[in-house]
């Protein structure tokens, strides 16, 4: 199977959730030797459009997607040509012969979450040849056993904590009211950032200010989607980014997690156990400030987990 190019469509989607896809588009793009195609809005609908109605494709190679996440209807927006990888998937099981059958004009598809792609394989797979391709670490964040990182805060609150993780720090900080913690305010479309006694310290909206706002914390609370009923995952509970964004960043990790296969190739467990009491919290907040991370450890772990790896992978899927 040759892969022609990368649809991106980094001209028209700005939100910062797509930024991190773009920096995996550009990985891509330069260890495959692959063009990327930025669409503009408009093109991307025609283009979309004419696979709605059949429209035949020209093109003799196939075409890398990133879908930010599964629906039963995605297939009208592909064709045979295009090469979709899915995300994230929270479909509920009632649904799964829908999203199958909508893709069934597709050569491959490439699923983020090995939780995921081993329901999907029990589920037979409706004929589809679908390949687990995990999230990744872009390379430009790449870290060394010597890499040192000045942390400023003892913790700053990027991204959404678990509804008890919220509880425990709470708790946490009326005990330990000196603990200097970054609070998040979404304002105006900003994600801005404010110091214990109100100062506006930055704002992460961008990948380059996000990175740098971690690098300066400490610890890092982290909590894999659903697990405490703060979304509608339908069962599913994959490691997201952040995880091994938190590593390249330094932060001592503070977990709450399920096992399961995707936090199990993930090695969740080898970072610490998922906390379920407050007990448990305190005691491991209370040992995360007293040292730093161990950065040989986390630069040896994210050897495997970097873009240009998950690239090498994909040749080797399409190889196939």
């Amino acid at each position: 199977m040759k892969l022609n190019s990368i649809i991106s469509p980094r001209r028209f989607l700005t939100w910062p959730s797509w930024h991190l896809v773009y920096e995996w588009e550009d990985v891509f793009s330069d260890v495959l030797d692959v063009p990327l195609k930025c669409e503009s809005r408009l093109r991307s609908r025609i283009r979309r459009l004419a696979n709605r109605i059949g429209v035949p494709t020209m093109s003799s190679g196939h075409e890398l997607v990133f879908v930010m996440g599964a629906t039963t209807d995605m297939g009208k927006d592909l064709n045979g040509r295009t090469v979709p990888f899915i995300v994230d998937y929270f479909l509920p099981d009632s649904d799964y012969d829908a999203f199958a059958g909508a893709l069934g004009a597709v050569d491959m598809v490439l699923i983020s979450s090995r939780q995921v792609y081993d329901y999907i394989k029990d589920k037979g797979g409706c004929g589809t040849r679908f390949e687990h391709l995990p999230l990744s670490l872009p390379d430009k964040y790449m870290i060394a056993e010597d890499t040192v990182f000045n942390k400023e805060y003892d913790l700053v609150m990027l991204g959404r904590p678990s509804p008890i993780f919220k509880d425990f720090l709470d708790e946490y900080l009326r005990k330990h009211p000196a603990v200097s913690v970054l609070d998040r305010k979404i304002e105006n479309g900003h994600f801005n950032f404010y110091s214990p006694s109100g100062e506006l310290v930055g704002n992460a909206d961008t990948r380059e200010s996000y990175m740098e706002l971690m690098r300066k914390s400490r610890v890092m609370l982290y909590s894999i989607p659903g697990i405490d009923g703060d979304r509608e995952t339908n069962g599913f509970h994959p490691v997201t980014p952040r995880f091994l964004e938190s590593i390249a960043c330094g932060c001592n990790l503070l977990l709450r997690y399920e096992e399961n296969s995707d936090t199990d190739f993930y090695e969740l467990a080898s970072f610490g156990k998922s906390i379920e009491t407050y007990d448990d919290f305190e005691a491991a907040f209370d040992k995360a400030l007293a040292s730093p991370a161990d950065m040989d450890v986390y630069a040896r772990y994210l050897r495997k987990h970097y873009t240009s790896v998950r690239a090498e992978k994909l040749r080797k899927c399409l190889e196939i």
